[in-house]
């Protein structure tokens, strides 16, 4: 278990994760960027995670994706160190080729993650509406 004192000691990253770009927010055409504050125990693991600062409909996505982070473990200190993530969501053009939308890790602690704008769905088309028989009424197949 960890003291509850805390480390400014800036811990190297071992495993960075990107977040997938929540649907809700390419839908509503939603950019920004959340910080994260993280602790982190001596193992390296995050132990909490809680966003400081972002769009709302970003936040819950970059927390979740903070607690999979992992950091350099430190056997001779038993403090919890606190470290701020950013997390990045950007939309890009509907031009954007797809290898220019993978995701982005700036050192130290910083990931950029891109989307594209979701197309709008337009039906060109009136509606097509079948009226009941009598046949399909009473039960009987035409």
């Amino acid at each position: 278990m960890c003291q509850e004192s805390t480390s400014t000691e800036r811990p190297a990253v071992v495993s960075a994760v990107a977040p997938a770009y929540p649907v809700v927010a390419v839908a509503s055409n939603t950019s920004g960027t959340v910080q994260v504050e993280v602790k982190v125990n001596t193992a390296g693991e995050v132990i909490f995670a809680q966003s400081i600062d972002g769009h709302p409909l970003l936040r819950q996505k970059a927390e979740n994706t903070a607690r999979r982070w992992r950091f350099m473990p430190v056997a001779n200190d038993a403090r919890v160190r606190l470290v701020t993530l950013t997390f990045v969501f950007r939309i890009m053009s509907k031009e954007t080729v797809v290898d220019d939308l993978t995701p982005v890790f700036t050192p130290p602690y910083q990931i950029e993650v891109r989307h594209r704008p979701f197309d709008p769905v337009v039906d060109s088309d009136p509606p097509t509406y079948v009226r009941p028989t009598a046949q399909w009424k009473k039960g009987k197949t035409p």
